[in-house]
């Protein structure tokens, strides 16, 4: 069974990510219970007494006790019964239809623990969303080393028996590296495990309209959050070797939406980064 946890603000985007779960469960012939469940850990912010729409009615609700991400995401796999957790933030949809099949190929071999794969900007994006999608991607392929490939929280595949081993997501980081951190606990637990992307796992992510100032924010506090994961990265050289080759692949306006969004993006996260020493 896979288990689908979405930790969540109760954002209203969360609909537009389950009505795309079901569609994609509809088609792939699975069966809730039996194959899949869907799992909603809200936040400890999310009062517990809302009212919930129709589009719950095939998902389980859970409520973290504490605040943060990877809280909700804890708590959201203590209650699940699936052998592969599959955690989707709450402003993402599927995006390939053939995902279920991806996970099923991905675990076949029992040295891969975790699987993943990259943010897609919708199509009617704005700048910044598609800037921000790209600049996840190009951090996941730099991140990554050999079989190990880093993975974004957003679509984040991992056996439920790796995550018990390493002892789940770190309740402490509420933003900024949330992922990375359990990431590296996930490398360091087991030089056998294997870690792997597929184009299958992408998912839409919204990030929604945003001011700057909104913007500078999401990157100061990514880069106050990161300080305490950014030593454990591969060398310089090898991130940006990896980079290169990902970024060879990409379109012009890709390219070109990355080289004007990155610059202030990082320069706001190193002030964030120095801030926090």
């Amino acid at each position: 069974m896979i288990s689908i946890i979405i930790p969540s603000l109760n954002r209203a985007s969360l609909e537009r990510l389950l009505l795309s779960i079901a569609a994609t469960v509809q088609t792939s012939e699975l069966t809730y219970k039996r194959d899949v469940e869907v799992i909603v850990s809200f936040d400890s912010r999310v009062l517990r007494s809302l009212v919930l729409p129709p589009v719950f009615k095939f998902a389980k609700v859970t409520f973290a006790d504490v605040p943060g991400v990877n809280s909700a995401r804890n708590a959201g796999a203590r209650h699940s019964r699936g052998e592969v957790l599959w955690f989707l933030d709450d402003d993402t949809e599927i995006f390939d239809s053939s995902c279920f099949r991806a996970l099923s190929d991905a675990f076949i071999d029992p040295k891969v623990v975790a699987a993943g794969g990259n943010y897609r900007s919708p199509s009617d994006a704005r700048f910044a969303e598609r800037g921000y999608n790209a600049l996840c991607s190009v951090w996941r392929h730099s991140a990554g080393v050999d079989d190990r490939e880093q993975l974004l929280g957003g679509t984040f595949a991992v056996r439920k028996s790796a995550w018990s081993d390493v002892g789940g997501f770190d309740d402490r980081i509420a933003y900024g590296g949330t992922e990375t951190s359990f990431v590296q606990r996930l490398t360091r637990h087991s030089k056998c495990w294997k870690l792997i992307a597929d184009p299958r796992l992408d998912v839409i992510h919204r990030t929604g309209p945003r001011a700057l100032r909104d913007w500078a924010k999401v990157a100061y506090l990514q880069g106050r959050g990161k300080v305490s994961t950014k030593k454990s990265l591969p060398a310089a050289t090898g991130r940006i070797s990896r980079s290169m080759t990902y970024l060879r692949k990409q379109d012009v306006r890709t390219l070109t939406t990355l080289a004007i969004f990155t610059v202030p993006f990082l320069v706001v996260s190193q002030v964030g980064s120095r801030a926090s020493r």
